[in-house]
């Protein structure tokens, strides 16, 4: 099961650094299914071959974008398109 680990507007700790984070963070089981939270543009893929450390980024249509980060493998490409 999913749970928060830091909320929109928190701050995150970069380093020795802590900075505002604007977004949220969900943990996630390993090889839990994720889903676009809307409509979206596929805009970034790195597939890494299942090191585990591959990206995401979705760009929707009211400007908002969503990354995800250290999936086990994607099943989407570069210009595709997803629904919620």
């Amino acid at each position: 099961m999913a749970s928060f680990h830091t909320f929109f507007g928190g701050d995150i700790k970069v380093g020795d650094q802590t900075e505002a984070f604007d977004g949220i963070q969900i943990d996630a089981q390993q090889g839990q299914p994720i889903y676009a939270p809307a409509n979206a543009l596929v805009y970034y893929v790195q597939d890494q071959d299942g090191v585990g450390n591959n990206r995401l980024i979705l760009v929707h249509n009211n400007g908002f974008v969503t990354v995800f980060t250290n999936l086990s493998r994607v099943l989407v490409q570069s210009h595709d398109t997803v629904k919620r």
